[in-house]
């Protein structure tokens, strides 16, 4: 019932564990509140006189307490009793909290010993305060020299929002910048009181949903206020323990006076989303991925045929969505792209359409080339009259520690200003710059604090109402066609939305499969993990060619499920139960055309590349994860099993016969594409091109190439597929797994143990002797060696994820896995069996064919680009391009061939 009455007055998408975390943040904080004030602890004294106490200087955080702590709700929480003595029996005096940071620093601590997991699936990172100074600076710098407003924030006009304002960082920096801008007018010692009180009580508006980062920004603008200005807190304030994206117009429930100071919060929060103007927001909001359903006032889908002028009333998405894209919004359902809505149109859109303002956030940085995107940047483009994208990660996914503004973060991340003047001319697209911040974590903060609107690096970005929001590629690289252009069909790899169909070995599917069919009542939902595609009650029709049950896998009993192998990961082919009850898109027209000359393309489509190869090629369907387990899409060679129609744009080949002079087949255009892109040197080369996700071809004109290319490039195919494709014993490529020359070839210097108890937990590599561990030395035995292996077989990677060691995380004894969907995920291999040594040795043998091909790949790519090539332009003079609209199903036309069993 609590929790109940929690959501309808404060949060009502809250669900119940996070009220639980949101209880035990707000009596931790609201306590230590209390004793940072000095109010006393002293034995006998109730919670809720201290609460009542906590109130006169901090109401709702007084008012949060004294409900939290109610003995009608508290009275069986031993725990609360527990903080309440813990708290009062720390001596605040020795706690050296003169600084306001110090509360921060006290917040952080707090949060990453409470619950580290809390910031990771939230997305919540404390933002460096010299990040956020530069970042209030510039704001500040927009407001002085773009928009007429000498006194920049401290101008009395200028309200600022901070939507998840966190520790209060952003709104300290903002006072600090106002103090010194009224200084640098009135002289150094000026104490600008009068204008203090009034930004506290009017134009520092803050948002924040969690009790704890609340308290800390209370505390640290109260000491701000007090201690470093001396100037008294106003007793009304703008800071709200409320959701900025929560729908302003959802009246709370009515519980009385009990709630009376949370619901004021509310009702001023909510006055501020609806009817006050707002010059800036800033901030850094929580960067949660998957986060559909969060938010649904911004979520909801506008009526067909809306008005510009209906954005007043409601943020939607829909903005943000890019007609033709329809497939991938999805990608839009996270947290920060909710609030770069929410921020945008509460400056451009709630109110006068000539209204100035400038939004500026740092958030992870996809929208600036995702195709996910697209309407993102046309709305921006439209709406306002200049940008800055400040790209703090140029190194993208997984940079190096050193080089991260925020440590523990791997995502790519960027500081996006977009600013409007006056009215926004909507038919010219917004003036956008660029620049790239690289070095060390404290290189790259010393350079942002020395970036202005007009610095001399900036580098203006293509114009194109989508196009992306960074620098545009060499003209060379524009030049070659897009592998995506070439190929009529592709889609998405299988996606099952549940890791326990997946395993290496079949034995530990059939017993996974077992557990979920003798699972009973609840439980068996818990296992099987329903979803809105999928449920144990839903009955799916069959596919032609693919058995399947009518039975609904509740009343399932079959002891034995349908199991397949497929490309699970690069260079890892793992096992799949095939059944359409537990797969959510189990992508059979993939399956269909599966057959003996067939070939997979995967790529690497919608985020950056890492080092690695710039494709890989499978006979088996790939997974939807397959390239480097972040999606991709797959690319298939033939339409049908049969390999009669090619999936290639109808008269490419003829137009290549004619130019280069020579006839070229299917097979030898995947061959050609094989040879130049499938290999390290290329994403070397275009690393930057490349930061705008899709594969390029420069395609020869010269036929000696071609010819090279040709016949090296099916050796890469035969090397990616573990010898199953463009078998040609003639040309040494005969069918079984591609070995290494016997004098290079790993050999067992000791056995891996297959011995239950040690089943390896752990792979090391020793560059010394060359040799790779599996398991470690016991009393029962040493850890499995093999060698020779070479390092660079070792550190071998696809989209900068090592495979060999990401090969060994689905095989060990507890199994590395991002997310873990089900029980079942945890009912791993019980031990280390032939089938493992098996692929093991043949992953090492085709790792290192991969890496002895790189040399001659690379000398090729290099004299191909120096030569005379295809181009664009020259595929639309012949004819091919533009090609029809892409597919992204198998033509019905194909003929159908049954899926053979395992």
């Amino acid at each position: 019932m609590l929790a109940a009455e929690w959501r309808g007055i404060l949060f009502p998408n809250l669900s119940d564990d996070e009220f639980a975390d949101a209880y035990a943040q707000t009596v931790t904080f609201s306590l230590l509140l209390a004793r940072l004030d000095g109010i006393s602890f002293e034995a006998g004294r109730s919670l809720t006189a201290i609460a009542e106490q906590l109130s006169k200087q901090h109401s709702l955080m007084g008012e949060a307490l004294a409900i939290l702590t109610h003995p009608r709700w508290a009275q069986h929480l031993s725990i609360v009793e527990m903080l309440r003595h813990v708290i009062g029996n720390v001596d605040w005096a020795e706690v050296r909290l003169d600084d306001s940071n110090a509360y921060t620093l006290l917040y952080e601590t707090f949060l990453a010993e409470y619950e580290p997991r809390l910031r990771r699936e939230s997305g919540t990172y404390y933002t460096p305060d010299l990040v956020a100074r530069a970042m209030v600076t510039f704001a500040d710098q927009i407001l002085k020299t773009r928009m007429r407003k000498p006194h920049g924030l401290a101008a009395r006009d200028v309200v600022v929002v901070d939507p998840a304002m966190g520790a209060g960082t952003f709104l300290v920096e903002i006072v600090e910048s106002v103090v010194a801008t009224l200084r640098t007018e009135r002289g150094p010692d000026f104490v600008p009181q009068g204008h203090l009180r009034e930004l506290f009580a009017e134009r520092l508006v803050g948002f924040e949903v969690q009790a704890a980062p609340y308290a800390v920004a209370e505390l640290r603008l109260h000491h701000l206020l007090k201690n470093r200005y001396g100037v008294e807190v106003p007793r009304d304030e703008v800071r709200f323990l409320s959701d900025a994206l929560d729908d302003p117009d959802a009246l709370p429930l009515d519980f009385g006076q009990l709630y009376g100071v949370l619901k004021e919060a509310r009702e001023g929060a909510n006055r501020i989303k609806r009817q006050q103007p707002v010059m800036v927001v800033i901030g850094n909001p929580p960067w949660r991925e998957r986060a559909r359903g969060a938010a649904p006032w911004i979520e909801k889908r506008r009526k067909p045929g809306h008005q510009i002028s209906d954005r007043r009333y409601r943020p939607s998405l829909d903005e943000f969505r890019e007609p033709g894209q329809e497939r991938r919004t999805f990608n839009l359902s996270n947290m920060w792209t909710y609030f770069w809505r929410w921020s945008t149109w509460k400056v451009f859109d709630a109110h006068a359409e000539d209204q100035p303002g400038v939004v500026i956030l740092i958030t992870p940085k996809a929208y600036i080339t995702s195709d996910s995107h697209a309407g993102m940047r046309r709305y921006l483009r439209e709406t306002a009259d200049e940008g800055w994208i400040i790209d703090v990660s140029p190194e993208d996914f997984r940079p190096e520690g050193p080089t991260r503004l925020f440590p523990g973060v791997q995502q790519p991340i960027c500081i996006g200003i977009f600013a409007r003047y006056q009215a926004g001319n909507r038919k010219r697209p917004a003036k956008v710059h660029y620049l790239a911040v690289h070095g060390t974590r404290d290189q790259k903060i010393t350079e942002l604090l020395e970036v202005t609107p007009d610095g001399p690096t900036w580098v203006e970005v293509p114009a194109g109402w989508t196009a992306p929001l960074r620098p545009a590629a060499h003209a060379g690289w524009d030049a070659y066609p897009k592998l995506s252009d070439l190929f009529r069909w592709k889609q998405t790899g299988v996606n099952s939305n549940r890791n326990w169909v997946w395993a290496p070995d079949p034995h530990t599917l059939r017993r996974r499969w077992a557990r979920m069919v003798h699972a009973s009542g609840d439980y068996k939902a818990v296992l099987f993990k329903e979803s809105d595609a999928r449920t144990l009650d839903g009955v799916y029709p069959p596919v032609p060619g693919v058995p399947s049950s009518h039975v609904p896998l509740r009343e399932e009993t079959a002891e034995e499920p349908r199991i397949v192998r497929a490309a699970f990961r690069s260079f890892d082919r793992q096992y799949l139960i095939y059944d359409r009850r537990v797969i959510d898109r189990p992508r059979a027209e993939l399956w269909h055309t599966q057959a003996n000359n067939q070939v997979y393309i995967s790529e690497q489509h919608a985020h950056k590349f890492g080092a690695g190869p710039g494709l890989i090629f499978s006979a088996l369907v790939p997974g939807v994860d397959h390239f480097n387990g972040r999606g991709g899409r797959v690319l298939p060679l033939y339409e049908d099993p049969a390999a009669k129609l090619s999936n290639l744009v109808p008269g490419l080949l003829e137009c290549l016969a004619r130019l280069v002079g020579m006839t070229v087949t299917p097979e030898d255009l995947l061959a050609y594409v094989a040879a130049v892109v499938a290999h390290p040197a290329y994403t070397r080369r275009f690393g930057e091109e490349l930061q705008v996700p899709g594969i390029r071809v420069p395609l020869s004109l010269d036929i000696g190439l071609w010819r090279e290319a040709v016949t090296l490039g099916r050796e890469v195919v035969w090397v990616h597929t573990y010898g199953e494709s463009f078998v040609d014993p003639a040309a040494g490529r005969p069918r079984g797994i591609p070995l290494l020359p016997e004098s290079e070839r790993p050999k067992v210097v000791s056995a891996i143990s297959v011995d239950t108890e040690q089943m390896p937990s752990k792979i090391s590599y020793d560059e010394a002797t060359k040799t790779v561990l599996v398991g470690e030395d016991a009393l029962l035995g040493p850890a499995g060696r093999i060698a020779p292996v070479d390092p660079r077989v070792w550190n071998y990677t696809v989209g900068g994820v090592r495979v060999v060691d990401h090969w060994f995380g689905y095989r060990q004894r507890s199994a590395r896995r991002k997310k873990r969907t089900s029980p079942l995920d945890d009912d791993n291999p019980l031990w280390w069996i032939a089938e493992f040594d098996d692929d093991l040795f043949a992953l090492l043998n085709v790792l290192g064919r991969c890496v002895a091909l790189e040399l001659p790949q690379t000398d090729l790519l290099d004299r191909v680009i120096s030569g005379p090539l295809v181009t664009v332009e020259n595929l639309h003079e012949e004819g091919v391009f533009p090609a029809a609209k892409p597919r992204r199903k198998r033509p019905a036309s194909a003929s159908i061939s049954p899926l053979p069993d395992l």
